[in-house]
């Protein structure tokens, strides 16, 4: 089984310290999470080596003769210039939360107002930074496979547009599934839907994520968390507790 961290998943591959782990959020479901949440925030970057600090110089004038709308120039900025695996999605580094990336990038974007640039240093380089946007951090919720079952079985919350991905492996989607609901997404395909996860899902909508145990399924509900969804599930013990559980019908595999 591959298995990818959270990490791994983002958008910011070449820019996360190699020690830092993108911890989960997660309550139990039908509980609303703390009472006040995190906040996250989105950020551009552009990072370049220390001793390039004129091309940091450079782009902060052009974002200055850019007026309001600093978003765009910045992308086309951070993909001429950045040097972060990020350059070719214009230094998108999605929502941010603490304890994922360097303290003193961290900092720095905890201390920036939503529209306004900022430098920061790290061991990887010098970074001119954009926040975009803030918002309170997103939850994963636990749903055990009787609450899928029922939800399932409930068309009054099918036709809320609950979205289902399953990240297993073709084979084993083969071997067992639940049905032509389950959107097929291997967590080991990665690479192939990052780029248009937005595109191919709603973020507005509520998702449920499967997998074989559970543990797969956490590392995309984080990951889709991290990319701004707004309500994530995973289901606790995946499909063999489905199967074990719930209808015996499902092969065991």
């Amino acid at each position: 089984m591959q298995v990818f961290s959270r990490a791994a998943l983002g958008s910011s591959l070449g820019f996360l310290s190699k020690s830092s782990r993108l911890p989960a959020v997660i309550v139990r479901a039908g509980s609303s999470g703390a009472a006040t949440r995190p906040t996250l925030k989105r950020v551009r970057h552009i990072m370049v080596s220390k001793d390039k600090e004129d091309v940091i110089s450079h782009a902060e004038k052009e974002l200055a003769a850019s007026g309001k709308d600093k978003s765009h120039v910045f992308a086309s900025l951070a993909r001429q210039a950045s040097e972060c695996a990020t350059a070719r999605v214009g230094g998108d580094l999605g929502w941010l939360q603490r304890g994922t990336y360097f303290p003193s990038f961290e900092d720095v974007v905890q201390q920036t107002e939503v529209g306004s640039i900022a430098r920061a240093t790290t061991p990887r380089g010098l970074h001119l930074l954009l926040v975009e946007g803030e918002r309170p951090e997103s939850v994963v919720e636990q749903m055990y496979p009787q609450e899928l079952a029922e939800i399932m079985q409930n068309p009054a919350a099918l036709e809320e547009g609950i979205q289902f991905i399953d990240v297993r492996e073709e084979w084993e989607h083969e071997e067992a599934n639940l049905g032509p609901r389950f959107k097929l997404m291997p967590l080991s395909q990665a690479s192939k839907w990052i780029p248009t996860v937005t595109q191919e899902l709603d973020p507005s909508k509520h998702t449920v994520c499967l997998c074989h145990h559970g543990i797969r399924s956490m590392q995309m509900s984080n990951f889709l968390v991290q990319q701004g969804f707004q309500q994530v599930s995973n289901v606790v013990g995946g499909i063999d507790a489905y199967s074990k559980n719930v209808d015996p019908s499902v092969p065991e595999y």
